[in-house]
């Protein structure tokens, strides 16, 4: 299994990178005209920060948005997302005036508030809810126990709190509303905030999420 990052002018996949290189050996970087040649045991690894249209836009051009969905669907490819990167992977998002996702997970992202206000700061994951079996008992330990850093203005809002497939799933509050802030399946995790610049519980989760999707290699 091979832990690949994407590097793209339109994300900060440095510190995320930098912090797998510490956790795994098998780490490496796989610019986006190569998004299609990643090996169905593999697992890779969407960074965040960055604009949800610039993105979009970058990847729909280089390797097309409906091809690279389809190559994930229909082989055993796992996915680390965060942030930006776990909003890619929903229907679609409003900011920059309207993008598209890879339409993986079906929902959208809006913004948190209006007018327009970040979420900027250290967070607990206060609410649980979906398919809590579906999710390694060491990770949702480490979610529940610990705050994580967050910087971000729009996200997947669930208010409702409904998980749309067999997942596990965590919100957070911000306002009235909340937000998915941890999505688990069998082969798609996802963080709103950032492990990479979350100290030590930022570390402890990336390195139990690898080791949960590295155990998902044969599950279709």
């Amino acid at each position: 299994m091979t832990i690949h990052v994407l590097r793209s002018t339109c994300v900060c996949w440095t510190p995320l990178y930098q912090t797998l290189l510490e956790l795994e050996p098998a780490v490496e970087l796989i610019d986006t005209q190569d998004l299609l040649t990643i090996r169905s045991e593999d697992v890779l690894v969407l960074p965040g920060v960055g604009n949800m249209k610039e993105f979009s836009n970058n990847v729909g051009a280089t390797v097309g948005l409906e091809k690279l969905a389809a190559k994930i669907r229909s082989s055993n490819v796992r996915i680390l997302a965060i942030c930006l990167g776990f909003q890619f992977l929903c229907t679609r998002s409003e900011e920059g005036g309207g993008a598209m996702g890879l339409a993986l997970l079906d929902y959208s992202v809006e913004q948190l508030c209006q007018p327009r206000k970040s979420n900027i700061g250290w967070g607990n994951v206060d609410i649980e809810f979906g398919n809590i079996d579906r999710i390694d008992s060491s990770i949702r330990q480490t979610l529940l126990e610990n705050a994580f850093y967050y910087s971000h203005s729009f996200g997947i809002i669930n208010s409702d709190l409904v998980v749309k497939c067999d997942a596990s799933a965590f919100a957070c509050r911000f306002g009235e509303r909340s937000f998915i802030s941890a999505y688990v399946s069998d082969r798609i995790v996802g963080f709103q905030f950032h492990p990479e610049k979350s100290g030590n519980a930022g570390r402890v989760l990336l390195s139990k999420t690898l080791n949960f999707l590295r155990g998902r290699i044969n599950v279709k």
